[in-house]
């Protein structure tokens, strides 16, 4: 039962800048043996010409039907004890596998846990800090998952006992579909309160795919017609829950991420007053960009 090993999976595809800062990020981490498994879906930006005999990571590149396929792949391959899945504009912060290997060994019981992430912009500085409640099945599918991928870790003993794979029909919320199939099938889940991810809002995130309208769609018919009119006090419940466990409530924030700027060394950043709100980031990273 113990976390003895991690395999970290990263697809990717035409997304090499973000990618270095990605791996820098995993191999980094230190007290922990760690396999980053990259699956490529064809790149045609140097990713392959860059990486595929890197020393640093597993590298295969093959087509693929989507990012939660290449996902798919990446799990099948994995070694390790505990599984992550990390985007090419994700990075870990660093000694988080240290800790999240500690959190494991002394909650032996914990298939699935959920940490804390930052969302940053292209400069590495702070958007919005995602604290995190246990998720709602309910609440997943009528609303949205409250959960990051890039924070989450599984035992890949779990994963693999219930079939924990995406369901590559989806393009845009297949973490959601995956996580309400865990709920039912009654995964043992558990917070893990610290910040252990980072993830870049670069312009070109699945979460702002157009694609993701008829998915939501998809998603809320797995609940009973009558309980889908009762959506809006879903959400006001979840906002309470949110409220009394501290989510909104964070003084300040010291982290350290590698940037474009300096994808050698990881850059501090100090946030005297961070930020909880998701919305509106993009409009912000935008604007960031036209100064």
């Amino acid at each position: 039962m113990f976390a003895r090993k991690f395999t970290v999976v990263t697809p990717i595809f035409n997304g090499s800048p973000w990618l270095e800062l990605c791996i820098r990020s995993v191999h980094d981490q230190e007290g922990i043996e760690v396999e980053h498994l990259i699956q490529d879906g064809g790149s045609t930006d140097g990713t392959v010409e860059n990486y595929s005999q890197d020393a640093r990571v597993h590298f295969v590149s093959e087509p693929d039907q989507g990012m939660y396929d290449a996902i798919n792949r990446g799990f099948r391959r994995a070694q390790g004890d505990i599984i992550l899945h990390l985007n090419g504009d994700e990075q870990l912060l660093p000694g988080t596998l240290k800790r999240v290997a500690h959190f494991f060994d002394q909650n032996p019981l914990v298939e699935m846990c959920f940490a804390y992430a930052l969302v940053l912009d292209t400069r590495g500085e702070l958007l919005c800090y995602r604290k995190t409640l246990l998720p709602g099945r309910i609440h997943t599918c009528l609303s949205h998952l409250c959960t990051l991928t890039c924070a989450t870790f599984y035992r890949r003993s779990a994963l693999e006992e219930f079939g924990l794979y995406f369901d590559p029909s989806f393009r845009v919320l297949g973490d959601a579909e995956l996580i309400c199939r865990a709920l039912e099938k009654r995964i043992r889940m558990k917070i893990l309160p610290i910040y252990t991810s980072a993830f870049t809002i670069t312009g070109y995130n699945l979460s702002n795919d157009a694609r993701a309208v008829p998915e939501r769609k998809r998603m809320a018919a797995e609940v009973s017609r009558f309980i889908r009119p009762l959506c809006p006090l879903v959400k006001v419940i979840h906002r309470l829950k949110r409220l009394l466990m501290g989510v909104y409530a964070e003084r300040s924030l010291d982290y350290e991420v590698y940037t474009l700027e300096s994808p050698s060394k990881r850059i501090h950043f100090h946030v005297n007053h961070p930020n909880y709100r998701w919305k509106n980031t993009i409009a912000a990273v935008q604007s960031s960009e036209r100064r």
